[in-house]
């Protein structure tokens, strides 16, 4: 959907970006597309979520990542299988 003036979202610095997302999505790339919309639409989302938790949602979201960093490291490395 393209932007148009007087909605919340800021124009996208790439016009396809849901287009190149979905086609990210048909050569069976998720996170291509993901890269694609994050990209374009990321700051937005982290504004909007950011000003829907209270600091002690953030703190704790925080903990949480901190905490499962190790377990992406040993997921990329291999020692930890991705159950998909």
């Amino acid at each position: 959907m393209p932007w148009a003036p007087g909605s919340r979202a800021a124009p996208s610095s790439e016009p396809d970006a849901e287009h190149d997302a979905l086609a990210a999505l048909e050569r069976g790339s998720p996170a291509e597309a993901l890269a694609v919309l994050m990209r374009v639409y990321g700051s937005a989302v982290y504004r909007y979520c950011r000003r829907m938790v209270t600091d002690d949602d953030f703190s704790r979201a925080e903990r949480l990542l901190k905490e499962a960093e190790p377990l992406q490291t040993d997921q990329d490395a291999g020692i930890i299988q991705d159950p998909e």
